[in-house]
């Protein structure tokens, strides 16, 4: 892909991204390291002393000027106006005829931004000239953050969101502030000026630092001194060590980053998926006690309960009690009108949120009034939902291996001979048992 230099307000290059994935390796070379280090050092002071770029600085990290923090401002208007990002920068020996090493530390979102912080950008790979500086760097990927390359994404699930903003904002937000960030507001001019003589700098340009009105003494992150922020590893909780997938990022309750075969992607779907698993989950919660309590109170189990519906004239009965109207063609017409309705009233909602929970006489005892418990609840019930669906997989399976018995009918006979009477009867042919 062609680089292309675009002229912005203080007359910088901000080439464009490019569609590789990975930054070249560095080797090193011949090169002697202090011209290198004079380089680096120039590029910095260039960098303090520019008045144009608002929203880029960088700094070496302790006393190694071949490592570098940096740190970038969302522009204005795009979808990370209002947060700073803090980057890595790591220079080969044979700078600036080999790019640097940058990655990001704060956990950003983004579609040309994988989970571990690495970035898809044409000059930090193959597009690398040794005409670019840190500033260059630093405004490109400023200005990445805003214009994403789509066709070529490292995190498919922000690519696809890309087009719904103020979902793809929300996201941005929620995994900003789920990385722990500490923002850096003011530094003591004092201690940049320390930190800055390790290098070798303020000899030469001490009134840069005397002047307790510089805007780099008090903006610029120094890692030894300051705060600093702290790249979290996301990791997917149902397999410990494994990665979470980028488009489960922890905020939705019950979210544990299970998804082996990738089908929660696409974000539209995913949305339909976390609906409908809530709604089966309250299908199953109603279904098992409606299973267990009956067989409990000795009204037969839910096998013989529906033996009705195959007989010509059959009567619906309830714990006992005949059902009006109990006759199979109108429960099915009435079951059909009545799921429709509610289905219906259902899908004309459109905020997510109030589709999969409703609220008002759907919460007759207020348990959604406090936010905390509200959130807390919601976990509790989608655990809950999948043991219940769970339960009911094992009421089926027990059903195919002993027809026409009940759950708790099976579990009696178990205790009653566990040694025998166990999961080994359906595995293990009877022929292969003594």
């Amino acid at each position: 892909m062609e680089v292309r230099r675009e002229s912005s307000a203080d007359n910088s290059s901000t080439p464009r991204q490019s569609s590789s994935l990975k930054q070249p390796k560095h080797s090193p070379s011949s090169v002697d390291t202090s011209s290198v280090t004079q380089r680096l050092q120039k590029e910095l002071m260039s960098l303090m002393m520019s008045s144009g770029d608002l929203g880029v600085s960088a700094f070496p990290q302790g006393e190694s000027i071949f490592t570098w923090i940096g740190t970038i401002e969302g522009g204005k208007g795009t979808m990370y106006e209002g947060l700073s990002y803090k980057l890595s920068l790591h220079f080969p020996v044979d700078y600036p005829f080999k790019p640097p090493q940058v990655r990001f530390e704060t956990i950003c979102f983004h579609p040309n931004v994988d989970q571990f912080g690495n970035i898809c950008l044409d000059i930090l790979q193959d597009k690398w000239s040794s005409a670019y500086d840190v500033r260059t760097i630093l405004l490109s990927i400023q200005s990445l953050l805003g214009e994403p390359n789509n066709e070529s994404p490292l995190n498919s699930y922000a690519a696809a969101l890309w087009s719904n903003k103020e979902e793809y904002r929300k996201k941005v937000q929620k995994q900003y502030f789920a990385g722990g960030i500490i923002l850096i507001n003011s530094f003591n001019s004092k201690m940049a000026s320390n930190a800055l003589m390790s290098c070798g700098i303020a000899a030469v340009f001490p009134s840069s630092l005397s002047s307790s009105k510089s805007k780099f003494a008090a903006a610029l992150p120094l890692p030894n001194y300051a705060a600093t922020s702290y790249r979290i590893s996301m990791s997917a909780e149902w397999m410990p060590g494994q990665p979470r997938p980028p488009h489960l990022d922890g905020s939705a309750p019950g979210d544990f980053g299970f998804d082996p075969l990738g089908l929660g992607e696409v974000p539209e779907n995913l949305e339909r998926f976390k609906e409908s698993e809530l709604i089966h989950c309250r299908w199953a919660m109603l279904a098992v006690p409606g299973i267990l309590v009956p067989e409990a109170l000795g009204l037969g189990n839910w096998v013989k309960a529906q033996e009705w519906a195959a007989i010509p004239g059959g009567q619906a009965t309830y714990l006992g009690n005949p059902v009006p109207w109990g006759n199979l063609p109108t429960i099915l017409v009435i079951e059909f009108l009545a799921i429709a309705f509610v289905e219906h009233q259902r899908s004309m909602e459109k905020d997510p949120e109030k589709k999969k929970y409703p609220g008002g006489a759907f919460d007759p005892l207020g348990y959604s009034k406090d936010p905390k418990k509200f959130e807390e609840y919601k976990v509790k019930e989608i655990k809950n939902g999948r043991l219940a669906l769970l339960a009911f997989v094992g009421f089926c399976v027990q059903q195919s291996a002993y027809p026409g018995t009940g759950p708790l009918e099976n579990l009696a006979t178990h205790l009653a001979d566990p040694w025998h009477k166990n999961i080994g009867d359906v595995l293990i042919p009877r022929s292969l048992l003594p």
